[in-house]
């Protein structure tokens, strides 16, 4: 047999090959682009994922910024989170677990609320952002309770084991 005959051989074994392993149920389903079991497919959808959620992040993150430094009101910034996160059903769910009567208007109020008072570290700020959230917020919501303003307490230091312990400053 000459060369030329063995390489059309071949290749007509791998044609007829081919054609076997991908009319065969099951045997290439993860090479068909879309399928469940396709990896790229699965990968893309992650980074889509990942990417979204980082863009939720800054966009809250951008959003909290604002209203603590009085460029968007509370209304404003509870509208942009409803935005944000109207794809998410965790977050909602989560709200709705500790308010289950609020809106989505005042659970994002909330939330933004929360986000403020935990991005604040300087007294007298969160004093002032304090009081002028606290004010938005009764006049969006009058029968609702008020969210809770106060600074969230600072976890105890501890010493990391085999060290001695933290000194406080308490007498």
């Amino acid at each position: 047999m000459s060369c030329r005959m063995g390489i059309a051989v071949g290749l007509l074994g791998l044609v007829l090959a081919a054609g076997a392993v991908t009319t065969v149920p099951g045997w290439t389903g993860w090479l068909r682009p879309g399928s469940p079991a396709d990896p790229w497919s699965e990968s893309r959808r992650l980074d889509t994922a990942r990417t979204e959620m980082i863009q939720r992040i800054e966009g809250a993150d951008a959003t909290t910024a604002a209203l603590v430094s009085g460029r968007m009101t509370l209304r404003e910034a509870a509208s942009r989170l409803i935005v944000l996160y109207e794809n998410l059903p965790k977050y909602w769910e989560d709200l709705r677990a500790h308010y289950p009567r609020g809106t989505d208007l005042e659970l994002a109020a909330r939330d933004a609320v929360e986000r403020a008072r935990s991005d604040l570290v300087d007294p007298a700020e969160r004093e002032r952002v304090a009081g002028r959230l606290a004010a938005e917020f009764r006049i969006l919501f009058p029968e609702a309770e008020p969210p809770r303003l106060d600074p969230a307490p600072a976890p105890p230091v501890v010493a990391p084991p085999g060290l001695p312990p933290v000194p406080t400053h308490e007498h």
